[in-house]
């Protein structure tokens, strides 16, 4: 998308939400694809805002090839910047495989352990902490692995074992499950 998206825009989080919803119904399956980048940060900003209670959000636009955050919010008129990330299925190939409706569509192969996906928290949360990010106080890990063959091990503990590197770095981390928020202190 370019730079005059209506996501680069400061709006309410409930207007750039309501944004995305439209935005996914037009994108149908390429929302999980690279064409879906700034819907799927946009949707995190959105829900992240309102989360915070945030007055306004925007998506920010790259500078040139530094690392730039994805999103800022506006809160009591300071803006704070984060910068978001997706963990996933081990050797995931986003968009290549069918849409799935239910667990049991899911080949055994490909159910997610606990042990497999930290490995992937970990890479993930460690190549976000080696870049420098202008301004950014906080990162979001978006955990979008599905289905999970041990989801009560996803705990708190194991969320800062996968972290360690990103908390060093940045002031805030969070996790994002699609539904809800939780710092990871």
């Amino acid at each position: 998308m370019s730079e005059t998206s209506p996501y680069f825009h400061w709006q309410q989080p409930s207007d750039l939400l309501a944004l995305t919803e439209v935005d996914s119904e037009l994108l149908g399956e390429d929302r999980k694809r690279r064409a879906g980048k700034d819907f799927r940060e946009a949707f995190i900003a959105a829900r992240f805002a309102e989360f915070v209670g945030a007055e306004a959000v925007r998506l920010l636009p790259p500078v040139g090839n530094q690392p730039t955050p994805d999103f800022a919010t506006k809160l009591q008129s300071a803006e704070f910047w984060y910068e978001t990330t997706e963990i996933d299925r081990p050797g995931r190939q986003r968009g290549a495989e069918p849409p799935l409706v239910a667990p049991t569509q899911v080949r055994p192969h490909e159910w997610v352990g606990s042990a497999d996906y930290l490995s992937v928290l970990k890479e993930r949360s460690a190549n976000k902490a080696q870049k420098e990010y202008a301004n950014c106080i906080g990162l979001i890990i978006y955990d979008n692995a599905w289905p999970l063959q041990d989801p009560e091990n996803l705990t708190p503990e194991w969320w800062r074992n996968g972290t360690v590197e990103a908390r060093a770095r940045f002031t805030e981390v969070w996790s994002f499950d699609g539904q809800a928020f939780a710092l990871i202190t």
